[in-house]
């Protein structure tokens, strides 16, 4: 019974690591996507709106990809500063280890 117990909360701990990964590559193709496609429609509307020149309409198009970047980049360092917390939390400390040690050697 406690195999299929195992089993279970496993496939449930493998379930919620997929979906947190799926949920960093939707925010990372939303970055990508959506800025880009603002820009473009953004830009050629203003230009032909006003009569403006081409120049315009790139000048916007590259400030929306650079606000794509800084997009991209803000979600990558917060989901590196989830992962540096979480390997932090697995590492023993270091009386963790002394007590380890010691219980180890009293067996040899």
């Amino acid at each position: 019974m406690d195999e299929i117990q195992s089993n279970i909360n496993d496939g449930k701990k493998k379930s919620i690591l997929f979906s947190q990964e799926l949920s960093f590559g939707l925010n990372l193709s939303y970055w990508i996507i959506f800025p880009v496609i603002i820009g473009f429609f953004l830009g050629r509307y203003i230009v032909d709106k006003f009569n403006l020149p081409e120049y315009v309409f790139y000048s916007i198009l590259i400030f929306f990809v650079l606000s794509s970047f800084y997009g991209l980049s803000k979600e990558i360092l917060k989901y590196l500063k989830k992962l540096q917390k979480e390997e932090t939390r697995k590492v023993p400390k270091n009386n963790e280890i002394k007590n380890n040690e010691q219980d180890w050697n009293k067996f040899n």
